[in-house]
This record gives C-alpha cells, structure tokens and sequence, in this order.
C-alpha cells in the first residue's frame, strides 16, 4: 500500500483532531480549555452542583412584654443604713417611682421624694448611680438608680418604710433590690439581671 499524501499532522476525513498544543509561555503555564471552564465553577442549570447551601440562623423571637422605667433613690445616712421602702406586696427595696416622662426624669424624681418621702432635695443634688437592666416574665424594666448626696428634713415615719444595714437587709426583699443592693455599694455603673447568658436566658 502507497504511503498516504496525507500531510503529517492533518486528520484524515471522519477522525478527531487532537487538541492542539502550544508552545511554552516564558510567563507561565498554559490552562487547557477543558480545566479551565471546570475551575470557573458549575455551570448554570446544573442540578446537585456546587457546595449545598447553608442554612441561615434563626432569628430570636421578639418578646411582647411591656417595657418600663422606673427610678430609684438611694439614701445613706450619716451610720451607714439605706432607706428602705415596703412595696404593696410586702417585699422591701429601695424607694421607687415609675417614669413617665411628661417631665423630665430628675424634675420627676425631686416631686416624688417631696410627695412621698416627705423630704426636699434640688436636682444638682441627683447623682445617676447606676442603670440596671431587668428581665423577668411579666415585663421588661430599665432602672435609675439617684444616689441624693443632700437632702432636707426626714423621711416622715412609717411601717412601710425603715432604714436598714445593707448588710442585714429585710428578709423578704424584692428580686431586684435584693441582687442589686450589694452592687450598688460598690463604684459598678451598670448590670444585668435576668440573663443567665446571651443566648438562654432564665427569668425569675
């Protein structure tokens, strides 16, 4: 049989070409076409390719409990002793009154230990103590806590109302005051109470 006049390299009529080759680039290799459109990653329409996607987080559920803010006011007198109050459900504390906000929280805070304290004290005598955050199940509460350097008059007497040790407080003090009372005796600014972490909180 006769040599084929078939140039070298040129494929005969119905066979597949190789793909061509290229000389080496001083730059760098060369990418093959194939490994190139793999790298550029699935193809669009192409089900189960690609890395399975991830599952966002659920947010947490937002809470409808009412929020409230409420002041409290801490008074120590010359021997050490904190003024105490007597809620309506026979739990101690310190006094405290809920803002509302017609008129501004200090100027609030002035007429509420005039009317219920029955005691005077003047707004640049109010020293912002301590903020506390408090959670429970019933509702949400910011709290003020006004430490008064000054004030005139005494307190008007009463069952409902005491001085006490701080460190022999009434037995039966509210959920609060009794977690924030050893706190307040000290240069804290701010707590939390009501979270046993961010995450999972436990309520009292």
């Amino acid at each position: 049989m006769a040599p084929s006049d078939t140039p070298r390299g040129t494929p005969r009529s119905g066979a597949v070409a190789d793909p061509p080759t290229h000389p080496a680039d001083p730059s760098g290799p060369r990418i093959h076409p194939a490994a190139a459109s793999r790298a550029a990653g699935p193809r669009s329409g192409r089900p189960g390719t690609g890395p399975a996607p991830t599952a966002a987080r659920p947010p947490h559920s937002a809470r409808s409990v009412p929020i409230a803010v409420t002041a409290h006011l801490l008074l120590i007198d010359q021997t050490g002793r904190i003024l105490l109050q007597q809620a309506a459900n026979g739990r101690w504390g310190l006094p405290a009154t809920e803002l509302r906000f017609d008129v501004s929280p200090q100027r609030h805070v002035v007429a509420f230990a005039g009317r219920d304290l029955g005691i005077e004290i003047a707004e640049r005598d109010l020293l912002l103590a301590h903020v506390s955050a408090h959670r429970t199940t019933e509702r949400d509460t910011v709290r003020l806590v006004f430490s008064v350097g000054v004030w005139n008059g005494e307190p008007a007497q009463s069952a409902w109302r005491q001085w006490a040790s701080p460190g022999r407080p009434p037995e039966r003090m509210a959920t609060w005051d009794a977690q924030a009372l050893p706190v307040l005796l000290t240069i804290t600014p701010y707590t939390e109470i009501g979270w046993a972490s961010p995450d999972w909180p436990v309520l009292p």
